[in-house]
């Protein structure tokens, strides 16, 4: 639902913000926007009335859902889980907060209501990611430096997203849209106080036209301007290591061609519906149909999977979990079925952890072999790691394996109690996300340095001769 939510706020791009005690002027003020093309308001918690006041507020909320359903209605300014409980009684769809309280967030979360709290640093943006949120409101935008500090707040932050409010206007909001890691902004421009008391509706009306106006204009120049041609055939769409930014690692030909396919054959659902939401905000879900295609799928079923292709000649998709298809992945059955049955494949560009951890050891990279998962078992796997070792020694191959995120630190000393000393050892851990870790030294390097900080993170280990 907070995904579902975020993806309005990117397509409509502003927000109005109002603070409204009466319902009457309420829906003329919605009335107004709507005329204007602009679907969403964020209705703010602010009177010096105390009691009474919210109560005044809370009913122009419900006043809002009940006469314009087809808008987006939230609650903003709302400090406290009292007041979020109050908005969502009353109907509202979102909660924004000027700041991040946490027995607000928590309220929100509980009770499944989209909610976008209020930061202003890094610590701040910290917090929130714990709490697994990762849209948020910057605020104070202007007071706190603006779109340059928006920019700087976001480089260590690639998967946040801000909804910049706080001195947003009329001359500067679009330039905050050109920012990728912007989500939208909000401001009370497109409601003048003045305007609302005076009920000039045509004004406000008047500034929502614009105000798109000016967006779209910006949405423009930022359009692909090139189509490709979809062939008949299975893509294989790789996806982000993690919550990397989509532009640093995917191509836009990726982006070109997938926005045309509508059968997909997945990993997982639910993430696979995620991403195509990232890759592509107007992207319709409901158009597409999914196969899921995992570790548990009893191979016997899937005799159908490629039908669309097969027998309609529609194009079909591979996405995994992370990174690229059918390597050391499930969807290696789809491949191996479409090329049995004489289809076309094509292998579209994006991240490999394994190629980019070779990449980056300074080990070879002309011979070397991926080995997948080790036994846990001690003794099983102390005896695989010293084959793989002699494998790397003997035939100049680099070696590859993997653990558990939660049990790298165990395989980390199992590899320094098993190898020899001269062997070289390159851990490959975020790779591409934020906090990436590449190193490689001898195993007796690494018995002096001691475990790098890889626990509960996704890694490669690597294998060399010196």
């Amino acid at each position: 639902m907070f995904e579902d939510t975020a993806g309005r706020f990117e397509k409509e791009k502003i927000i109005p913000l109002a603070t409204l005690t009466d319902q009457d002027t309420a829906l003329m003020v919605m009335k107004a926007l709507i005329e204007g093309g602009i679907n969403v308001l964020e209705v703010t918690f602010r009177s010096t009335e105390g009691e009474s006041g919210m109560e005044k507020i809370a009913g122009c909320i419900k006043a809002l859902r009940s006469n314009f359903p087809q808008a987006l209605i939230g609650a903003g300014t709302v400090t406290n889980p009292g007041l979020a409980k109050k908005a969502m009684d009353a109907g509202a769809q979102f909660i924004v907060s000027p700041g991040l309280n946490k027995e607000t967030v928590s309220f929100c979360m509980e009770n499944n209501l989209p909610v976008f709290p209020g930061v202003s640093t890094a610590s701040e943006v910290e917090a929130a990611l714990s709490m697994n949120l990762t849209f948020l409101k910057f605020f104070p935008a202007e007071a706190c430096g603006g779109l340059a500090y928006v920019k700087a707040l976001a480089a260590p932050f690639p998967n946040v997203r801000f909804i910049a409010t706080g001195g947003v206007n009329e001359g500067n909001f679009n330039s905050y849209l050109s920012c990728k890691n912007i989500l939208c902004a909000g401001g009370s421009w497109l409601c003048p106080p003045k305007a609302i008391e005076n009920k000039n509706w045509a004004e406000i009306t008047s500034l929502a036209k614009k105000a798109l106006s000016l967006s779209q204009k910006k949405t423009e120049v930022k359009e692909e301007k090139t189509n490709v041609r979809l062939e008949k055939a299975l893509y294989l769409i790789p996806v982000p290591l993690g919550e990397t930014d989509m532009d640093k690692v995917l191509p836009p030909y990726n982006r070109l061609i997938v926005k045309q396919i509508k059968h997909f054959i997945v990993e997982d659902i639910k993430s696979a519906r995620r991403f195509l939401r990232k890759l592509d905000k107007d992207i319709n879900i409901d158009e597409l149909s999914f196969q899921e295609l995992n570790e548990h799928t009893d191979l016997r079923t899937i005799g159908h999977y490629l039908d669309p292709l097969s027998k309609q000649g529609k194009a079909m998709g591979v996405i995994s979990e992370a990174g690229c298809p059918a390597v050391a992945d499930p969807g290696a059955a789809a491949v191996h079925m479409a090329q049995q049955k004489g289809l076309t494949v094509i292998p579209l560009s994006g991240p490999s952890s394994m190629i980019l951890s070779v990449m980056a050891s300074g080990f070879n990279g002309q011979s070397f072999a991926f080995n997948g998962y080790i036994s846990v078992k001690d003794g099983e796997r102390a005896s695989k790691i010293r084959q793989l070792e002699n494998r790397a020694w003997n035939e100049d191959q680099t070696q590859l394996f993997i653990e558990a995120p939660y049990r790298n630190l165990k395989m980390f000393d199992a590899i320094l109690k098993n190898c020899r000393k001269e062997t070289q050892l390159g851990i490959a851990a975020n790779i591409t996300c934020e906090g990436e870790f590449i190193k490689t030294h001898t195993i007796a390097e690494w018995r002096k340095l001691g475990a790098p900080d890889i626990n509960k993170v996704p890694a490669i280990f690597l294998l060399y001769r010196s």
